[in-house]
This record gives structure tokens, C-alpha cells and sequence, in this order.
């Protein structure tokens, strides 16, 4: 995740999108059929990111994409 001034970005095999907020947590990409979500605990601390894949006429499936480094 690289964020530039108020706007957020994704690297997804190589190629850098740029994700756009549906809510707080949930993000998604004009590119291709997907969504970003950001795991968070109750303090509101991301954990991890998931890829929620939406591509039509695939089953649907949500995929660790990202773990939190500190």
C-alpha cells in the first residue's frame, strides 16, 4: 500500500492501481472486477488486507493479500 497525499495505492502483480474508498474499510479498482478490504481490531488498527475477488462467472473468494509489517 503506498499512500500519496490523500489518495491510496495497490501493487498487484507488479502494476500499480489506485484503490477508491467505498467505506472506511472497503476499497475498490477501476481496473478490474475486485475489492481491497483492510482488516481492522476494534481500536481501528489495520491487521491485514484482503482481496475480495468479483470477477463475473468466477466463484468468489476472499484472499489474504497483505499482513502488517511494523
Amino acid at each position: 500500500m503506498i499512500r500519496e497525499d490523500a489518495r491510496l495505492f495497490a501493487e498487484f502483480n507488479g502494476q500499480r492501481v489506485e484503490l477508491f474508498p467505498e467505506s472506511d474499510t472497503r476499497f475498490f479498482v477501476k481496473r478490474f472486477y475486485g475489492r481491497v478490504v483492510f482488516v481492522r481490531t476494534p481500536e481501528a488498527r489495520a491487521t491485514a488486507v484482503l482481496w475480495v475477488d468479483r470477477t463475473p462467472g468466477r466463484k468468489k473468494f476472499n484472499r489474504p493479500c497483505a499482513r502488517r509489517i511494523d
